[in-house]
């Protein structure tokens, strides 16, 4: 950042992005926007959907439980560090949410299914790639919907 007599940033982020006269507005929504790709590309809050590549061996750092009405399916119930305190890969996204369910996991419905089957398949490591679908309570109602 140029600093000029007349500069007065703060010393944060914030203050060297937006402030001082040498930023026109388009510079200040350029940092703004380069701000914000900082977090997660896709969020369950806004997107519905969360499409999540893993390892094939956990763990993932994730508490699941099945559907309380149905048994169905699997809700994230809690996030959990994995050894040395580090957050698993799903949390590490950021773009998933405690109370998301998984719908997908690769080509399998996981909404159709007994949450032990779900919990089978997602700790099953003979599989080389895993690609975890993660949805809003919505979209899983949706989905659930659209399956009767």
């Amino acid at each position: 950042c140029l600093r000029s007599k007349n500069w007065r940033g703060r010393g944060t982020l914030a203050g060297s992005l937006f402030d001082g006269p040498d930023r026109s507005a388009a510079a200040r929504a350029l940092a703004l926007r380069r701000m914000s790709t900082l977090g997660p590309t896709r969020s369950t809050a806004h997107d519905g959907t969360v499409t999540i590549e893993v390892p094939s061996a956990g763990p993932y750092g994730m508490e699941l439980q099945g559907d309380p009405k149905s048994g169905m399916c699997a809700m994230i119930r809690q996030w959990e560090r994995l050894p040395g305190g580090k957050f698993g890969p799903i949390q590490k996204h950021g773009g998933v949410r405690v109370g998301d369910w998984l719908i997908r996991i690769n080509d399998f419905d996981c909404t159709t299914q007994r949450f032990s089957q779900v919990h089978a398949l997602l700790a099953d490591s003979n599989q080389l790639r895993k690609t975890l679908v993660f949805g809003s309570r919505a979209k899983y109602k949706e989905v659930c919907d659209s399956n009767s």
